[in-house]
């Protein structure tokens, strides 16, 4: 493994999820690094143009260097033109917030999402990553994973609230009921306060390309509105996995 290059890609993620200028000594402190390495990465960052150093301070940004490449990716996948109609469905049906998702190791990546036109709502941003086993559209696609896939997932899990399942077999467990019924619910697992249900796009093989969801605060998105929008979500995805297979 190349170490320099891991450490550089550590020092612009850590940059860019900041959302606001960082030195080289701040990130260093962070990451726990040398700060002249990073003063260097920071260097050869701001040369190939993804960062830029701010005129009369220590301080650098990132550019839009990195918008413009994860456009270009994000636009290979068809998914996202292909479930934006579903999506808009979903959402005029719920009134509440619809998110399309895929996974990326041990998060998921929202890429894209029909806001709620309510006051009080779930606000996600485009791109943001979310761990995969706390969230609906996580567990939804995990739930299309193989037995031996789901054992090569960590023993244990990072809480984010009491709710949080923390073990690999509490979540197997879980991923089990989530097939049988055919959606996965996540209530204030990763976020107090936010529930959500989710189902997984599917590819004629049966592996999940990604799942849709909807969420909203719990005191609106209750249990029982999600286990009405169930079927509605169910067969939404079921029609879209068979619109991209083909």
């Amino acid at each position: 493994m190349d170490t320099t290059t891991l450490k550089g890609l550590t020092v612009l993620e850590a940059l860019v999820r900041s959302g606001e200028s960082r030195s080289a000594g701040e990130l260093a402190q962070e990451l726990g690094l040398v700060r002249s390495n990073v003063h260097r990465t920071l260097q050869t960052l701001a040369h190939a143009g993804y960062v830029e150093a701010i005129a009369d301070s220590a301080k650098y940004r990132p550019t839009l260097r990195l918008w413009e490449l994860g456009n270009v990716v994000v636009q290979r996948f068809d998914i996202r033109k292909q479930a934006y109609p579903t999506m808009q469905a979903l959402a005029a049906h719920t009134g509440e917030t619809i998110l399309l998702a895929v996974r990326q190791r041990l998060e998921v990546c929202f890429l894209d999402k029909i806001q709620t036109e309510k006051p009080v709502g779930t606000f996600v941003l485009l791109g943001a990553r979310a761990p995969v086993h706390c969230t609906a559209p996580g567990k939804a696609i995990l739930s299309r994973c193989s037995h031996s896939e789901l054992l090569a997932l960590p023993e244990k899990f990072e809480r984010y609230t009491a709710k949080t399942i923390t073990t690999r077999d509490a979540l197997i467990a879980e991923l089990a009921i989530a097939r049988e019924r055919g959606y996965a619910i996540n209530t204030s697992e990763w976020r107090e306060g936010v529930n959500s249900l989710g189902v997984s796009i599917t590819a004629p093989g049966g592996e999940a390309l990604g799942a849709i969801s909807v969420t909203g605060p719990d005191t609106r998105v209750t249990l029982k509105k999600l286990d009405g929008y169930a079927p509605v979500l169910v067969e939404a995805a079921r029609e879209l996995s068979r619109r991209i297979g083909g």
